[in-house]
């Protein structure tokens, strides 16, 4: 799909950034009247000056670390992703509109061809676990997560910008509202019915199945937040590292970098569509 020169295009464009980050970095963290490294500078504090402190203004202290504008670069970094994300989706909505341009193959990879494949991956593997109807009753969540999360975790990978998924605040809101659908979509597709599952297959089991599945499921969304979250802060710390040591060598690491990225937002979206298969499946035969 990508041509030679479209190939030698990229390997200047990660060498510069190699190159460029370790400045980045220098000017946004300097120890006189910059700001610390936990405050998370990045290029929106130089363009839009007091941008963190409005935030924390608005929003007050965070609910689960309890600090404040320092730690807001979360949601600066969050908001800009689903501004990326709606353009490319316009992009892509335009080449649809035509039917004769929307069933002709793409030459190279375009927003059209990116929102292809990774609805594609998604939707196909999701058939699979729980049938074609409820896959795409389910998939609308499922495929927004694949695209936010992706878009998130990379932003970190270039300099001046974070990520938007290495807050806990950011990926526990993503794990509890996994954990809330779970249990709509379970209602929704066996009614009350759902709960017995809770209560194991023999009844004289329930006063030990009972408390398992319900700390099982509570468990859930903490364990999708840690997992993403410091996957995420490791990454981009190590490479962070290896950016100081100067010309090319940062490459390999920016390159397991964005693999790291791309395989932390498919085991979260896999992880849901499990746990939305277990919900949604049929119960009347247990």
């Amino acid at each position: 799909m990508f041509g030679s020169r479209r190939v030698v295009l990229g390997v200047c464009l990660l060498t510069l950034l190699s190159v460029g980050a370790p400045a980045l970095a220098s000017g946004g963290h300097g120890a006189e009247g910059t700001v610390a490294l936990e405050d998370h500078w990045h290029l929106l504090h130089q363009f839009v000056p007091g941008l963190s402190e409005n935030i924390q203004a608005m929003l007050g202290q965070t609910w689960l670390t309890n600090s404040g504008a320092s730690r807001a670069a979360h949601i600066e970094m969050l908001a800009l992703a689903c501004l990326f994300l709606l353009g490319l989706g316009y992009l892509a909505s335009r080449r649809m509109r035509d039917p004769e341009r929307a069933l002709a193959p793409e030459a190279s990879f375009t927003p059209t061809v990116f929102f292809e494949l990774t609805a594609g991956g998604i939707f196909g593997l999701m058939c699979k676990m729980m049938g074609r109807e409820k896959a795409l009753d389910t998939f609308p969540v499922v495929g927004s997560l694949m695209v936010i999360i992706l878009v998130g975790n990379l932003m970190g990978m270039v300099p001046g910008f974070v990520s938007a998924t290495d807050n806990l605040n950011t990926t526990l809101g993503l794990g509890l509202t996994v954990f809330f659908l779970t249990h709509y979509y379970g209602v929704k597709y066996n009614g009350m019915a759902y709960f017995k599952h809770f209560m194991g297959p023999l009844w004289w089991l329930a006063p030990l199945m009972l408390p398992i599945e319900i700390i099982s499921h509570l468990v859930r969304p903490m364990s999708l937040a840690l997992r993403l979250m410091g996957n995420m802060v490791g990454d981009h710390k190590v490479l962070g590292i290896f950016l100081g040591f100067g010309f090319l060598i940062p490459l390999p690491v920016m390159c397991l970098g964005m693999l790291v990225c791309i395989v932390q937002a498919l085991v979260f979206c896999l992880l849901t569509v499990v746990y939305f298969s277990m919900a949604v499946e049929d119960l009347s035969h247990h």
